[in-house]
């Protein structure tokens, strides 16, 4: 757990370090495919984890305060990295709103379980054997701030396409406490759109096909 931690904080800093030189790449290398359109989508962070049980004697009687029992809080699985848009850069040029918010790095909280164990059984009678599941991350797949993704091009977002759009989120319960305004691509739609592409590890912004493809919206071509 320590040691992902320290390798963890180390990929954080080269990310940071190397933001510039990263995003002067991604635009020379923009792909130049005649009849698509694409843009810089942020790229979730990915995981390996290890899962395994560990056991333990679960007590399973009242007096918690007698000796040989102990308390314990196990984390069960780590905490990830994530990203979330916060309120809009002052100092943005840009006449859209949407340009000018920001995209920062949070870690979530790691899950962790509280129990009872058994250390003495000399001095406790009543236990049993028990587990729990721990995950814990063993390798960062993807820590990359963003890439080049193929999206619908603004031609392309018909009025029959943005409903299937919010068709497709509210199906998949990723709808909002406002109603979408139908077959408008509004703030509503847009949020859940987001959630929808952080919670699955999508490319998040922007029409991209890989979203599309995952809400069924339209087919795979491979």
């Amino acid at each position: 757990m320590k040691n992902y931690k320290i390798k963890n904080w180390f990929i954080l800093l080269l990310v940071i370090i190397g933001y510039s030189t990263l995003i002067g790449q991604f635009e020379m290398g923009k792909p130049d495919i005649p009849g698509k359109c694409f843009a810089k989508c942020l790229i979730p962070f990915k995981y390996e984890y290890d899962n395994y049980y560990e056991y333990f004697l679960r007590y399973t009687g009242d007096d918690r305060r007698q000796k040989g029992v102990k308390g314990v809080s196990v984390i069960t699985k780590d905490g990830e990295y994530r990203w979330v848009k916060k309120k809009a850069d002052r100092n943005c040029l840009s006449d859209d709103p949407e340009d000018c918010l920001v995209w920062c790095i949070v870690e979530s909280k790691e899950v962790r379980d509280a129990y009872f164990k058994v250390i003495d059984t000399m001095l406790v009678k009543d236990f049993k054997l028990d587990s729990i599941l721990i995950s814990e991350i063993s390798e960062v797949i993807n820590s990359a701030i963003t890439e080049w993704k193929e999206i619908i091009c603004e031609a392309d977002v018909t009025l029959e396409l943005i409903q299937e759009i919010q068709n497709a989120l509210i199906v998949q319960g990723f709808d909002t406490e406002d109603e979408f305004e139908e077959g408008v691509l509004g703030s509503a739609t847009k949020a859940a759109l987001s959630q929808y592409q952080q919670v699955n590890k999508l490319p998040i912004g922007h029409l991209n096909v890989d979203t599309l493809e995952a809400l069924e919206v339209i087919q795979n071509e491979d």
